[in-house]
C-alpha cells in the first residue's frame, strides 16, 4: 500500500518537517502443488494416472511442468499417465518371483525386485518456483514367452497313417528358459 511518513530535522531551536511517500510493493508468494500420493507402488505393465494441480495465493498464472519424464510417459493438462515397460526393472528370476507374478496384488506387496523412479513436478508463477518430488516404486513382472514360429500353422489337414512334423520356435524376453507342452485336444 501507500503510506506517508514525516521526517523532522531540528537543531534545537528550529526544525523542518518533510512528508515522504512510501510505497510498499506486494511480495510474491510461492505457488503450491497438490498431488494425492507422494509414493506409489506399481507393477511393470500396469498403467496408472496421477492428477497434479497448482494454486497461487496471489492468483498469478501458473505453469506446471514435469522435469524428468520416464520413457513412454505423458504429462498434459495436469494429468500424468504412464505404463512402466517390462524393461524398467532388471530383476532376477526365482521360484518366489514366478509365484508372486501370478498375483499382481501380492507382487506389488512382496516382490523385492524393484526399481525406484523419481518424478519431479514443479509449478512456477514466473518469479517463484516450487518442486514436488513423487517416488514411484516399480515392481518386476515376468513376461510371457513369445512364439516366433509354429509349424504347421493354426489349421492343418492330416491324412490317416501319415506322420505330421510339429515345430515351435519361442523365446523369453526375460531370459528365462522355455519349456514346451503340447496339447492335442484328445
Amino acid at each position: 500500500g501507500n503510506y506517508t511518513s514525516y521526517f523532522t530535522a531540528t537543531d534545537g531551536r528550529a526544525g523542518a518537517t518533510v512528508p515522504v511517500q512510501i510505497i510498499i510493493a506486494p511480495k510474491n508468494r510461492e505457488p503450491s502443488l497438490k498431488i494425492e500420493d507422494d509414493q506409489l507402488v506399481v507393477n511393470e505393465g500396469q498403467q496408472f494416472l496421477m492428477r497434479v494441480t497448482a494454486t497461487d495465493p496471489d492468483n498469478d498464472n501458473l505453469t506446471i511442468l514435469l522435469g524428468n519424464s520416464p520413457p513412454g510417459a505423458s504429462f498434459k493438462d495436469g494429468v500424468f499417465l504412464w505404463e512402466p515397460g517390462y524393461d524398467t526393472v532388471n530383476g532376477q528370476s526365482s521360484t518366489v518371483h514366478h509365484f508372486l507374478n501370478k498375483f499382481p496384488y501380492l507382487n506389488k506387496k512382496f516382490n523385492s525386485d524393484e526399481e525406484t523412479v523419481w518424478l519431479e513436478f514443479s509449478a512456477t508463477d514466473g518469479e517463484a518456483q516450487v518442486i514436488h518430488p513423487v517416488e514411484v516404486v516399480v515392481k518386476n513382472r515376468n513376461q510371457a514367452p513369445l512364439l516366433r514360429k509354429t509349424v504347421p500353422g493354426n489349421v492343418t489337414t492330416a491324412s490317416l497313417n501319415e506322420p505330421i512334423l510339429f515345430h515351435v520356435s519361442a523365446s523369453d524376453p526375460d531370459g528365462d528358459s522355455v519349456t514346451y507342452e503340447w496339447d492335442f485336444g484328445f
